[in-house]
């Protein structure tokens, strides 16, 4: 069954992507075998989407451009904390 859903989605987000301009975020894929399964919805040069994996194996987006992050400041940790979650930021 799984095959099935993951083939339909496959099949929604070609056409989506055939008609529109689209930017696709997929958070956290883990294996090159999921993106495989998943790539074949983004045709190459379709209408100029863009699409954003988050990944931990760098081997899964070898055929795109790679942004590695870097951890914040102690300052700019405290800002993130500030404005996300002021109820729980204690300063000090």
């Amino acid at each position: 069954m799984k095959q099935h859903d993951d083939d339909q989605l496959v099949r929604k987000l070609y056409a989506a992507h055939k008609e529109k301009k689209c930017l696709v975020i997929l958070d956290d894929i883990w294996k090159v075998e999921d993106w495989d399964s998943l790539s074949h919805a983004f045709p190459i040069g379709a209408s100029g989407s863009k699409i954003l994996l988050t990944i931990r194996n760098q081997n899964i987006a070898s055929a795109g451009y790679v942004h590695k992050l870097k951890c914040l400041s102690e300052e700019g940790w405290e800002l993130l904390q500030k404005i996300a979650l002021p109820n729980n930021y204690s300063q000090g």
